[in-house]
């Protein structure tokens, strides 16, 4: 596991608000980690979703 990093450095690499990312996180859409009220993120996590989106929703599996 790589050093956690805060929402504010998830919004810089994606080019989200803080507001977006926080709320990611709250409707578990964004891999992330809760101490207490802390949020932080794993950035080899991060930039893997940011892999599985840019590719869109896959249908039966990826097959065509």
């Amino acid at each position: 596991m790589s050093k956690l990093i805060r929402p504010e450095n998830v919004a810089e690499r994606c080019n989200y608000s803080v507001h977006s990312i926080r709320r990611l996180a709250s409707q578990d859409k964004i891999p992330h980690r809760r101490f207490g009220r802390t949020l932080r993120f794993d950035p080899d996590e991060i930039e893997q979703w940011l892999r599985q989106i840019s590719r869109g929703p896959q249908v039966n599996g990826g097959a065509n």
